[in-house]
């Protein structure tokens, strides 16, 4: 067989047609990036809008109370939203720009590291289509500016590199073509390339470099790997070539710690907590199932098994034609995942999208290798085989275009804005209850507030019916408190309610808004905001802590530096299954909740609150809480009520409702 070289695919396709088709399969990443870009805003979306995006430039840098916060994306919405407004198109404007920017970077890069533009036109085009880049793209999140920054950050580090090797070179005096121990190829294209300032090659390494850290920490991962990647090459090179190379890339490397250390060190607990909260521990024994789950999530929809020949074949391939763009974008490919070996944890496996592009290189690389070799080795007919690898790639990555769903919260929350009133309990599961607060203006919360003085009208909920921990049957909710015995990681409960107990109000897509078909009937426990109707029934410091009740009517327990219970000595048994709803305006450290009787003894009911947000309002310089908290209750059984203090706490306009389920027809 004739060997066949990468560099020779630029014999077939003429030049006029790189930059029509490029321009092409921008328009096509257009095409599939646009539709839903006017949808109603998600949850991660809406943390990142409201509690980061509306804080001033130097707050933004400094605050990571969660990882929403891509910091630079971050300022980049803020700007668009000073610019542009709000809407949800504009908010998701800068995800969208550096996903199409992401294309032509791509078609730059992998033209820059393999010398064919056709491997550069095959992985714009397998980006411009791909699902996990759409979905990003379409997203008010940094993942594509992460992706954009990675690709500029990896081409102007290969650029830096293999011309300073070759400047290098040239200065030792060695001949036009490099030793067989340097990247040959690579240092040729760089020794004839236009001449440049190294400089500004090397300060657009620090800006990318700095930049993509300043998005997401993780981006040190791909930063890590390049370095080794360069430092492979570097050593690849004559010994008067190396030091050229090696001090710029010291010296950039050096900056791009220094600004990832000023603005992650103050945070350093932050990122711990997180990686905590929303990482896995990673160890060898799991190290090939983490692989394996990563390269299935931003691999090809199917024939994912030759995609890996494709990219090991690719690399080799790009090795033989460009010594050292092989080693260089293997580094790229795997070291981060072996880096966060050595971390010892992982994150979610969509969050590696910043890997898409150079793997997509290494396929096209593949691909086009195989193409070529099939296209010198037949002649007739059969040289249309060649075209077998492309197709195949194609026929991998192929997936329908579909526009993301609309989730119904903008016009939801409307319905609460203009359909509700106080008295309407307002019940939404996390996390959808962001997106309509959002869009409700806040009139969820307003609903709630009012419930301690106004009594239960209505209860609504707003659900997905048929998706899991959104819908009636599986209603994902925060929990009124935590407890020792789940080392308080029992922040949300799921309760399941009974269909036929609820009539659809209204549907706005899959969001549903369904009303109980009873109406809520007051219980009466007495006044309780008189001691005699409390028992102390548990207190830590037995001789000092108090109980009163203040001018203003409420009850006040104060523990004196301790804990304290109290009982409620009234109790109630309900005349059916059902939901109790508990509310009350308290101020100070405690909560509120119910209790069952049990074989003679009280045990705390862990109840759910309708929203995840507390309603919160200051009077007369004190932050009051209107705490609503509901939970099924069983006919028969015996409840009553408890306050538990952790502080001073007062507690004031109690109420206590049920709503009973409406039993099926028999």
């Amino acid at each position: 067989m004739k060997q066949a070289s990468l560099s020779d695919t630029r014999a077939t396709l003429p030049p006029r047609f790189v930059l029509p088709l490029l321009g092409l399969f921008v328009v096509l990443g257009v095409t599939l990036r646009l539709p839903g870009i006017g949808r109603s805003l998600g949850h991660d979306e809406l943390y990142t809008i409201v509690i980061f995006a509306s804080r001033s430039w130097l707050d933004i840098l400094s605050g990571y109370d969660l990882p929403n916060n891509h910091i630079f994306h971050t300022l980049c919405l803020r700007g668009v939203q000073l610019l542009l407004g709000d809407a949800e198109w504009s908010q998701r404007l800068p995800a969208l720009l550096a996903g199409l920017a992401a294309i032509p970077s791509l078609y730059w890069f992998a033209r820059r590291l393999t010398g064919a533009p056709t491997v550069g036109l095959l992985a714009a085009l397998l980006l411009a289509g791909h699902h996990l880049h759409i979905g990003f793209s379409q997203t008010s999140r940094g993942y594509t500016l992460l992706v954009l920054l990675l690709l500029l950050f990896a081409g102007l580090l290969w650029a830096g590199i293999t011309r300073g090797l070759a400047r290098g070179t040239e200065r030792a005096g060695t001949k036009s073509r490099p030793s067989s121990r340097e990247p040959d190829s690579a240092l040729a294209a760089a020794t004839s390339a236009r001449p440049v300032d190294d400089a500004w090659v090397w300060l657009g390494v620090v800006i990318t470099g700095s930049l993509a850290t300043l998005t997401l920490p993780s981006a040190a991962l791909l930063i890590g790997a390049g370095t080794v990647g360069a430092l492979l090459l570097i050593r690849r090179g004559s010994v008067g070539s190396r030091r050229v190379a090696l001090i710029p890339l010291a010296l950039a490397m050096l900056v791009i710690l220094v600004h990832t250390a000023l603005i992650y060190l103050p945070l350093w607990e932050d990122l711990r907590a997180h990686a905590a909260r929303f990482g896995e521990p990673l160890v060898f024994t799991g190290f090939a199932h983490f692989v394996s789950n990563v390269w299935t999530t931003i691999g090809p929809p199917r024939l994912s098994w030759l995609m890996h020949l494709f990219t090991l074949w690719g690399l080799i391939t790009l090795e033989g034609a460009r010594r050292g763009s092989g080693l260089f974008l293997g580094a790229l490919i795997g070291l981060p995942l072996i880096l966060n070996l050595a971390l010892g944890t992982q994150a979610e496996s969509r969050l590696y999208v910043f890997l898409v592009p150079f793997s997509l290189v290494a396929i096209a690389a593949g691909a086009e290798s195989l193409r070529l070799l099939l296209l010198r080795n037949t002649t007739g007919l059969a040289r249309w085989a060649s075209a077998l690898p492309i197709l195949a790639v194609l026929a991998s990555f192929y997936h329908e275009a579909a526009t993301p769903m609309e989730t119904g919260y903008r016009d939801a929350g409307r319905f609460v804005t203009q359909q509700t009133s106080p008295g309407d309990l307002v019940i939404v599961p996390y996390i959808m209850d962001s997106g309509i607060g959002y869009y409700s203006d806040g009139a969820t919360v307003e609903r709630l507030r009012s419930i301690p003085e106004s009594g239960i009208d209505r209860v609504l909920f707003l659900h997905r019916p048929g998706t899991p921990r959104f819908s009636l049957d599986d209603l994902m909710l925060s929990s009124n408190f935590t407890t020792e015995e789940a080392d308080h990681l029992d922040t949300y409960a799921h309760l399941t309610l009974p269909s036929q107990a609820f009539v659809q109000v209204d549907r706005f897509g899959p969001t549903a808004i369904h009303t109980m078909q009873t109406s809520p009937v007051a219980i009466d426990l007495g006044d309780l905001t008189l001691d005699d109707a409390w028992n102390l029934y548990y207190v830590q410091n037995p001789t000092t802590a108090k109980l009163a009740i203040t001018p203003n009517q409420r009850l006040r327990l104060d523990p004196a530096g301790g804990a304290a219970v109290l009982h409620s000595r009234r109790r109630v048994r309900f005349s059916g299954n059902g939901l109790a709803v508990l509310a009350l305006n308290r101020r100070g450290e405690g909560y509120a909740s119910l209790y069952e009787v049990i074989d003679g003894e009280p045990q705390a009911v862990q109840m759910v609150t309708p929203l995840a947000a507390p309603a919160i309002h200051v009077v007369d310089g004190a932050r009051v809480h209107a705490d609503v908290a509901l939970a099924p209750v069983v006919s028969g059984r015996e409840y009553g009520l408890f306050l538990t203090a952790h502080g001073v706490v007062e507690a004031g306009n109690w109420q206590l409702s049920f709503l009973p389920y409406r039993e099926p027809e028999p």
